[in-house]
């Protein structure tokens, strides 16, 4: 946590079956509060407008977001395949 708690750096690894995978972050419908940092992707950081960026197995995306909605986005990671 950082802020005196009221944000945390999250990093969320993409694999195959993540409803991420071939999807844009910018397409998600992520909770008000949520801002990507960039994408990881082997040694490769991605800065250039990495909203727009296709996802890919295997990426890590790093983003920074309000503690209240942490909960919230793993459950879309992980239980939604359908949220784009």
């Amino acid at each position: 946590a950082i802020v005196d708690g009221e944000a945390e750096l999250l990093e969320i690894e993409v694999d195959a079956s993540s409803p991420l995978t071939g999807r844009r972050f910018c397409d998600g419908e992520w909770p008000e509060g949520v801002v990507l940092g960039a994408v990881l992707r082997g040694e490769t950081v991605l800065f250039s407008d990495p909203t727009h960026i296709p996802l890919a197995p295997g990426d890590r995306v790093v983003s920074l977001a309000r503690a209240r909605v942490v909960a919230r986005i793993e459950k879309i990671v992980s239980s939604q395949p359908n949220f784009f």
